[in-house]
């Protein structure tokens, strides 16, 4: 008995019949062949997407902290502040 591996077993029993499908749905019903489409379009968008974000993320080491400004220097640039009464 020969053993199939986790890229073949999932071929066989997941992709395959949705291929089966839609080839079937192509001939039949070629708007629900469209629809199907559209369907594992947008799930596999989403779930790349999804893995696109989370490798982003992962990779993200040193990101800069938000540094609050010295208000002495701040006070320094501006110059002091003059108010004119006329």
């Amino acid at each position: 008995m020969v053993m199939l591996n986790p890229i073949e077993i999932f071929c066989f029993y997941v992709v395959q019949p949705i291929i089966d499908l839609l080839g079937y749905l192509m001939d039949v019903h070629y708007l629900a062949f469209l629809s199907g489409l559209a369907v594992i379009g947008i799930i596999l968008g989403l779930i790349f997407s999804i893995i696109s974000v989370i490798w982003y993320k992962s990779t993200l080491k040193d990101v800069p902290k938000e540094q609050t400004p010295n208000l002495e220097l701040v006070h320094i640039q501006e110059g002091p502040s003059k108010k004119k009464d006329d």
